[in-house]
């Protein structure tokens, strides 16, 4: 499809959410003049934060559920990540041989700039502002986009030239399109792979077979940039086409102060260096954007000390590696609060360090519970909570001067909030409230 040719079109975007993707997407094909419906399983009052923007563009909406017509004569469909790429309304309109896209493999073949592609199971979202923190540094033309809450990537897909550097953080499920689209980037970075989403995916091949495909349509003049130390780098070395470099968080320079803690950051600093080595940046350049970044909002974030007890706002982690690396970060043991829904993985390292690194827990109910109550040592286990409030609350009873409370769920948020970005900003504002 030619970039400008969808005026008429009749466009379906199918999953509005309230993270900003689908926002964009309905905005910019109205933009460009097609017929645009958007079709969404949530009702009006669930996705009013979205409705809200979208007020003064001419769109027709089918909100709480699916209708078969809408997807029978569309003449391009637009998916939403979350939508499972097998759902009964997506074969009816492949049946029918209408095009179904998602709004980043859509974006890169129809994007004339360069593409950086960054994945992996953990630490994609520091590795990708690193990344594009590095090149606006080189003076580069840069835009950030993907997988980053709040942005819309198709906002930008007109004011990219030749020129222009796109980094884009990529998850498994986008990947996923970008397989189905037969596209790579041209340069591609794993920061890591572990076991995840094993609620979505039928099994632990099929989410590595979609991370795979960052490099799978590579060719011979592309880089493919993987974790030296990570237990599958040496396979997709093996398939890769491209040319591969590893790196390792030895390749960091010891005089280089990060201000980001924990040695899983290092292997995200050296990952962002291996970009700027392939594009030839001056290593005072990296240097300076290496030291001067600090942690982004929800990773590690230090949100306030009250009564000499440190707040650290880890919420965006949702599987026990993610916690794991929190954990491994901090140089005393912890007050750590833990908890939501389960994605089928397993808990058993993740309280092996917790004994070791925490000096009480405080759960939140969901479906992980279970398996985190069987990992975690009981006489650390402070308490199971029916809300955040709750269990802020009652950490910090417990907790003494010079203490930090770790919130570090090391599962996802769906049983409380609708995503993990509003779990977070809850956590946040209940610390913020809390009275000295």
């Amino acid at each position: 499809m030619k970039k400008f040719d969808i005026k008429g079109k009749r466009v379906l975007i199918m999953g509005l959410g309230l993270l900003g993707g689908g926002v964009g997407a309905a905005r910019y094909f109205a933009g460009k003049g097609a017929d645009v419906t958007v079709s969404d399983l949530k009702t009006k009052e669930q996705l009013i934060p979205s409705l809200v923007k979208l007020r003064s563009w001419p769109i027709r909406y089918v909100l709480g559920g699916h209708r078969e017509k809408d997807f029978q004569e569309a003449q391009l469909i637009i998916r939403n990540p979350d939508v499972l790429p097998d759902s009964p309304y997506l074969k009816i309109a492949r049946r029918r041989g209408i095009p179904v896209e998602m709004v980043e493999s859509f974006f890169v073949k129809n994007c004339p700039g360069k593409i950086i592609g960054i994945t992996g199971t953990r630490g994609k979202t520091t590795t990708s502002y690193l990344i594009a923190r590095l090149l606006k540094e080189a003076g580069l033309p840069t835009v950030l986009a993907g997988n980053v809450a709040g942005v819309s990537t198709l906002d930008f897909l007109d004011k990219i030239t030749a020129e222009t550097y796109v980094v884009l953080e990529l998850s498994s499920f986008q990947l996923h399109g970008f397989g189905e689209s037969k596209i790579s980037p041209h340069i591609a970075v794993v920061t890591n792979i572990f076991p995840e989403h094993l609620n979505h995916y039928q099994t632990l091949t099929e989410y590595v077979n979609d991370k795979k495909i960052i490099f799978h349509y590579q060719k011979k003049t592309d880089f493919l940039i993987l974790n030296k130390h990570n237990l599958y780098s040496k396979k997709f070395a093996k398939e890769a086409k491209a040319k591969t470099l590893f790196f390792s968080q030895s390749d960091v320079p010891p005089s280089w102060q990060s201000k980001l803690p924990g040695e899983h950051n290092r292997e995200n600093i050296a990952a962002a260096m291996m970009v700027g080595k392939i594009l030839k940046i001056n290593s005072s350049i990296m240097k300076k954007s290496v030291t001067a970044f600090k942690s982004l909002p929800y990773h590690l974030q230090v949100i306030r000390k009250v009564s000499g007890v440190t707040f650290i706002n880890d919420g965006i982690s949702t599987s026990p590696e993610a916690t794991m690396a929190a954990l491994s970060s901090v140089d005393k043991r912890v007050l750590l609060i833990a908890g939501g829904n389960d994605k089928l993985l397993d808990f058993g390292q993740l309280g092996k360090l917790i004994d070791k690194k925490a000096k009480a827990v405080f759960l939140m109910e969901g479906t992980a519970l279970p398996k985190l109550k069987k990992s975690i040592p009981q006489n650390l286990i402070k308490g199971e909570f029916e809300n955040l409030v709750q269990t802020v609350h009652a950490a910090y009873s417990l907790a003494k001067p010079k203490d930090i409370i770790l919130f570090s769920p090391a599962a996802t948020s769906f049983n409380w909030f609708n995503n993990v970005y509003q779990r977070c900003l809850e956590f946040e504002k209940i610390v913020r409230d809390l009275p000295k």
